[in-house]
Protein backbone atom coordinates (compact mmCIF):
# COMPACT_ATOMS: atom_id res chain seq x y z
CA UNK A 1 0.00 0.00 0.00
CA UNK A 2 2.78 2.44 0.90
CA UNK A 3 4.39 1.94 -2.51
CA UNK A 4 1.24 2.93 -4.40
CA UNK A 5 0.86 6.04 -2.21
CA UNK A 6 4.49 6.95 -2.89
CA UNK A 7 4.02 6.32 -6.60
CA UNK A 8 0.90 8.49 -6.59
CA UNK A 9 2.77 11.26 -4.75
CA UNK A 10 5.64 11.11 -7.26
CA UNK A 11 3.21 11.18 -10.17
CA UNK A 12 1.50 14.21 -8.63
CA UNK A 13 4.85 16.02 -8.25
CA UNK A 14 5.69 15.25 -11.88
CA UNK A 15 2.28 16.48 -13.07
CA UNK A 16 2.60 19.66 -11.03
CA UNK A 17 6.06 20.39 -12.41
CA UNK A 18 4.94 19.88 -16.00
CA UNK A 19 1.86 22.06 -15.53
CA UNK A 20 4.11 24.66 -13.92
CA UNK A 21 6.34 24.79 -16.98
CA UNK A 22 3.33 25.29 -19.24
CA UNK A 23 1.90 27.99 -17.00
CA UNK A 24 5.12 29.93 -16.85
CA UNK A 25 5.52 29.77 -20.62
CA UNK A 26 1.93 30.86 -21.24
CA UNK A 27 2.20 33.59 -18.61
CA UNK A 28 4.94 35.18 -20.67
CA UNK A 29 2.62 35.70 -23.62
CA UNK A 30 -0.87 35.77 -22.15
CA UNK A 31 -2.53 37.83 -19.50
CA UNK A 32 -3.99 35.73 -16.67
CA UNK A 33 -7.53 36.24 -17.95
CA UNK A 34 -6.64 34.43 -21.19
CA UNK A 35 -4.94 31.54 -19.38
CA UNK A 36 -8.04 31.06 -17.22
CA UNK A 37 -10.34 31.11 -20.23
CA UNK A 38 -8.24 28.91 -22.51
CA UNK A 39 -10.54 26.19 -23.88
CA UNK A 40 -9.68 22.73 -25.13
CA UNK A 41 -10.87 23.68 -28.65
CA UNK A 42 -8.01 26.20 -28.84
CA UNK A 43 -5.40 23.47 -28.66
CA UNK A 44 -4.77 21.50 -31.87
CA UNK A 45 -4.67 17.72 -31.54
CA UNK A 46 -2.04 16.45 -31.85
CA UNK A 47 -0.46 19.44 -30.15
CA UNK A 48 1.81 21.30 -32.60
CA UNK A 49 3.40 24.11 -30.55
CA UNK A 50 0.81 26.74 -31.46
CA UNK A 51 -2.13 27.76 -29.30
CA UNK A 52 -5.09 29.77 -30.59
CA UNK A 53 -6.50 32.30 -28.11
CA UNK A 54 -9.25 34.88 -28.28
CA UNK A 55 -8.28 38.20 -26.74
CA UNK A 56 -10.12 41.48 -26.26
CA UNK A 57 -12.87 42.05 -28.76
CA UNK A 58 -12.73 38.35 -29.75
CA UNK A 59 -9.55 39.06 -31.70
CA UNK A 60 -7.78 35.79 -32.48
CA UNK A 61 -4.07 35.35 -31.78
CA UNK A 62 -1.77 32.45 -32.46
CA UNK A 63 0.71 32.02 -29.61
CA UNK A 64 3.86 29.88 -29.91
CA UNK A 65 4.53 27.39 -27.10
CA UNK A 66 7.80 25.60 -27.87
CA UNK A 67 10.53 23.39 -26.45
CA UNK A 68 10.04 21.92 -22.99
CA UNK A 69 6.82 23.90 -22.57
CA UNK A 70 5.38 22.29 -25.73
CA UNK A 71 6.37 18.82 -24.51
CA UNK A 72 4.85 19.58 -21.12
CA UNK A 73 1.62 20.78 -22.73
CA UNK A 74 1.40 17.62 -24.85
CA UNK A 75 1.97 15.41 -21.79
CA UNK A 76 -0.53 17.37 -19.72
CA UNK A 77 -3.23 17.12 -22.40
CA UNK A 78 -2.72 13.42 -23.08
CA UNK A 79 -1.76 12.03 -19.66
CA UNK A 80 -2.96 14.34 -16.88
CA UNK A 81 -5.93 16.39 -17.95
CA UNK A 82 -8.07 13.30 -18.61
CA UNK A 83 -7.39 12.15 -15.03
CA UNK A 84 -8.55 15.51 -13.66
CA UNK A 85 -11.66 15.83 -15.84
CA UNK A 86 -14.69 14.61 -13.87
CA UNK A 87 -16.97 12.23 -15.80
CA UNK A 88 -20.02 13.86 -14.23
CA UNK A 89 -19.00 17.44 -15.12
CA UNK A 90 -16.95 17.58 -18.33
CA UNK A 91 -15.42 21.00 -18.91
CA UNK A 92 -13.87 22.83 -21.86
CA UNK A 93 -11.25 24.53 -19.65
CA UNK A 94 -7.69 23.50 -20.47
CA UNK A 95 -6.27 23.98 -16.99
CA UNK A 96 -8.11 22.27 -14.17
CA UNK A 97 -7.80 22.26 -10.41
CA UNK A 98 -7.66 19.09 -8.28
CA UNK A 99 -11.48 18.92 -8.22
CA UNK A 100 -11.77 19.11 -12.00
CA UNK A 101 -12.97 22.72 -12.19
CA UNK A 102 -11.41 25.65 -14.03
CA UNK A 103 -8.21 26.79 -12.32
CA UNK A 104 -8.40 30.11 -10.45
CA UNK A 105 -6.47 33.36 -10.89
CA UNK A 106 -4.90 32.84 -7.46
CA UNK A 107 -3.64 29.42 -8.55
CA UNK A 108 -1.97 30.88 -11.65
CA UNK A 109 -0.17 33.44 -9.44
CA UNK A 110 0.84 30.74 -6.92
CA UNK A 111 2.24 28.51 -9.68
CA UNK A 112 4.29 31.38 -11.15
CA UNK A 113 5.57 32.26 -7.68
CA UNK A 114 6.46 28.65 -6.90
CA UNK A 115 8.39 28.09 -10.13
CA UNK A 116 10.00 31.50 -9.86
CA UNK A 117 11.46 30.39 -6.53
CA UNK A 118 12.48 26.95 -7.81
CA UNK A 119 14.01 27.90 -11.17
CA UNK A 120 14.98 31.55 -10.82
CA UNK A 121 15.57 31.81 -7.08
CA UNK A 122 13.22 34.77 -7.09
CA UNK A 123 10.39 35.59 -4.68
CA UNK A 124 7.17 37.24 -5.79
CA UNK A 125 7.29 36.35 -9.49
CA UNK A 126 3.93 37.13 -11.13
CA UNK A 127 2.62 36.60 -14.67
CA UNK A 128 2.80 40.32 -15.42
CA UNK A 129 6.47 40.38 -14.40
CA UNK A 130 7.13 37.55 -16.87
CA UNK A 131 5.44 39.47 -19.68
CA UNK A 132 7.51 42.58 -18.92
CA UNK A 133 10.74 40.56 -18.87
CA UNK A 134 9.81 38.74 -22.06
CA UNK A 135 9.17 41.98 -23.94
CA UNK A 136 12.39 43.54 -22.68
CA UNK A 137 14.50 40.48 -23.61
CA UNK A 138 12.93 40.31 -27.07
CA UNK A 139 13.75 43.96 -27.79
CA UNK A 140 17.23 43.74 -26.31
CA UNK A 141 17.81 40.64 -28.42
CA UNK A 142 17.04 42.64 -31.55
CA UNK A 143 13.41 41.67 -32.16
CA UNK A 144 11.30 44.11 -34.10
CA UNK A 145 8.86 46.10 -31.99
CA UNK A 146 6.00 44.93 -34.24
CA UNK A 147 6.86 41.28 -33.49
CA UNK A 148 6.69 42.04 -29.77
CA UNK A 149 3.36 43.78 -30.31
CA UNK A 150 1.95 40.74 -32.10
CA UNK A 151 3.24 38.22 -29.55
CA UNK A 152 1.90 40.24 -26.63
CA UNK A 153 -1.41 40.92 -28.36
CA UNK A 154 -1.28 44.69 -28.09
CA UNK A 155 -3.61 46.66 -30.35
CA UNK A 156 -1.30 49.68 -30.30
CA UNK A 157 2.46 49.78 -30.78
CA UNK A 158 2.62 52.50 -28.12
CA UNK A 159 1.36 49.98 -25.54
CA UNK A 160 4.25 47.66 -26.40
CA UNK A 161 6.72 50.56 -26.12
CA UNK A 162 5.43 51.47 -22.66
CA UNK A 163 5.44 47.84 -21.62
CA UNK A 164 9.12 47.33 -22.29
CA UNK A 165 12.16 48.78 -20.63
CA UNK A 166 15.31 49.19 -22.68
CA UNK A 167 18.21 50.73 -20.84
CA UNK A 168 20.17 53.67 -22.24
CA UNK A 169 23.37 51.68 -22.80
CA UNK A 170 21.50 49.18 -24.97
CA UNK A 171 19.92 51.99 -27.01
CA UNK A 172 23.37 53.52 -27.55
CA UNK A 173 24.88 50.15 -28.60
CA UNK A 174 22.08 49.42 -31.07
CA UNK A 175 22.37 52.91 -32.54
CA UNK A 176 26.14 52.60 -32.97
CA UNK A 177 25.80 49.17 -34.61
CA UNK A 178 22.83 49.93 -36.84
CA UNK A 179 23.06 53.54 -38.00
CA UNK A 180 25.30 54.01 -41.06
CA UNK A 181 26.54 57.43 -39.92
CA UNK A 182 26.84 56.72 -36.21
CA UNK A 183 30.63 56.99 -36.28
CA UNK A 184 30.92 59.97 -38.64
CA UNK A 185 32.43 63.12 -37.22
CA UNK A 186 30.76 66.44 -37.93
Amino acid sequence: MATSIQEAAEAQKFRNSRVGIVFVALAVLLVVFLILNLCIGSIPVPFDELVRVLGKGSKERIVPLMGSAARAMGEYLSDWRPVLTPATRPTQAVFLNARGGRISRQSVHAICEKYGRIYAGREGLHPHTLRHSFATHMLEGGADLRVGQELLGHASISTTQLYTHVDRMHIRMVYLEAHPRAHDRL
